[in-house]
């Protein structure tokens, strides 16, 4: 049998999970996750697998019996990602550092793969796993890497609403759109501070955390001409200096990363074919320029070519590509 996940993402439906031998299972449970499974003695074991891709998240739907899983013991690529396990129905139990804990339907747990522990289910378990790489969790500023599960507060307003937008995710259906997936998975990824924090020794937000929430809000206002240093600080809640602070450790000040990335918007547009329509004017008041003057000169400056050559060579390129292909 095939045990590739892709293929199982195809063969399954979320409500009514695809079944699988077992021997399937522990290849998709190796592969995919990193885990070993062990059946328990003289149980059969009913198992079944939904899995998507959602933006930079993997989220499956799952349901197991009769089982216990643990890590593999050596470091894959695999578990270069951490894993939230809501459970859905019957009991999971984790033994981690010489502690059990059982978690049972509506509660929410945090494991790290590249840490020792077991899992164990008995009874019929369903629960949604979903799958989030650790760099993502680094680019933002967060933990990445835990040496006991989180156990967040389901009492905590905050945690019911990440539990809830898990569930909506989980439960979205096949058409929804890339871009939305994309949206939805950065939301989860940003709201996962939410949770890690639960842990009494996480650590709070580092600068790179802040810049990264920082290059986001100019990211989604690049176009707005009024946007400036004031704004952005207003906008981060943060004061510009300490704004300017974070940058200087990259080489550069608030400002100058705005232009450059006004100025490499604009690149991106002129040399994109699908763009060929847009007049230059056009691009100038996307990327936030008050004047296409004004962006043609800057524009120069840092590129040592004008707006119109860089189109040029773009729309030229593409007709020779067209006359290959015919």
């Amino acid at each position: 049998m095939e045990a590739d996940l892709n293929f199982l993402m195809q063969s399954a439906a979320p409500q009514s999970l695809f079944s699988m031998p077992f021997a399937g299972w522990r290849d998709v449970l190796e592969k995919n996750y990193g885990m070993r499974c062990e059946p328990h003695r003289g149980r059969n074991c009913d198992v079944g697998i939904h899995a998507r891709d959602v933006g930079d998240i993997r989220v499956a739907d799952v349901r197991m019996n009769a089982q216990t899983l643990t890590p593999r013991g050596r470091m894959e690529t695999t578990q270069d990602q951490l894993y939230i396990k809501l459970v859905l129905r019957g009991i999971a139990t984790f033994e981690q550092n010489g502690e059990q804990r059982r978690f049972p339907a509506d509660s929410l747990v945090i494991v790290d793969p590249a840490r020792p522990f077991l899992e164990l289910v008995d009874e019929e378990t369903q629960l949604i796993v979903v799958t989030c790489p650790k760099a993502a969790l680094r680019e933002r500023g967060y933990r990445s890497q835990f040496d006991h599960w989180i156990a967040p507060d389901m009492g905590s307003p905050d945690v019911r609403i990440v539990h809830d937008m898990i569930r909506l995710i989980a439960g979205c259906h096949a058409g929804v759109g890339e871009q939305t997936r994309y949206l939805l998975s950065a939301q989860v990824l940003d709201l996962m501070d939410v949770l890690l924090t639960q842990d009494v020794s996480a650590v709070p937000r580092t600068s790179a955390a802040v810049l990264f929430r920082v290059k986001r809000y100019v990211a989604e206002h690049l176009g707005d001409e009024s946007l400036d240093a004031n704004a952005i600080a207003s906008g981060v809640h943060l004061s510009v200096s300490h704004l300017n602070r974070l940058f200087r450790v990259e080489g550069t000040s608030l400002m100058r990363y705005l232009w450059n990335q006004r100025l490499e918007r604009a690149h991106h547009l002129l040399s994109s074919s699908g763009r060929a329509g847009l007049r230059i004017e056009d691009i100038a008041w996307h990327c936030g320029f008050s004047s296409a003057a004004h962006f043609s000169r800057l524009f120069k400056q840092h590129f040592g070519h004008s707006p119109r050559h860089l189109r040029d060579d773009s729309e030229a390129a593409g007709r020779r590509v067209s006359g290959c292909e015919q």
